[in-house]
């Protein structure tokens, strides 16, 4: 699941979230953001600065 987290201002974290059994088991902030021709995310989005650990079965 991904969901926006809101943080300072206007700005948001694009934060992915892996589940099991309806439980948060790891979470993801997006590391790189797009910046290429007219699209930048870094006019809306924080990049995260976290790497999380891998996630297994």
């Amino acid at each position: 699941m991904s969901v926006y987290v809101p943080i300072d201002g206007n700005k948001v974290l694009n934060v992915l979230m892996a589940q099991r059994n309806g439980e948060i088991i790891a979470a993801y902030e997006k590391l790189h953001l797009y910046g290429v021709f007219a699209m930048q995310e870094s006019q809306r989005l924080n990049p995260g600065y976290v790497i999380p650990p891998p996630v297994g079965r």
